[in-house]
């Protein structure tokens, strides 16, 4: 797990925390604080499932680059390779 993950659960736990704090001790009557807990719940959500969908999209970008990385470098061994088995071969061909 990365530290943008780490720092990310960590506020949402904060967050989460209080929230419910907030509600035990919240002065209004009790529907009025279940609405406001609830808004403020629902909010929570959208923004931690909006972050998660960012980490999701940096995630598949670093992931393909780095395929794409490795991909070319196997490319480039093979086309090495390949050239010093071809020059192995007129070698042994010139003998």
């Amino acid at each position: 797990m990365n530290s943008k993950t780490k720092v990310i659960i960590g506020a949402l736990a904060v967050a989460a925390l209080g929230s419910v704090v907030a509600g035990l001790f919240a002065t209004d009557e009790g529907r009025k604080t279940r609405k406001q807990l609830a808004k403020k719940t629902r909010k929570l959500r959208n923004k931690t499932l909006q972050q998660v969908g960012e980490l999701k999209v940096s995630t598949r970008r670093k992931y393909e680059n780095v395929k794409q990385a490795a991909s070319d470098i196997v490319d480039q061994g093979i086309e090495k390779v390949s050239g010093i088995v071809s020059s192995a071969d007129d070698a042994a061909k010139a003998k």
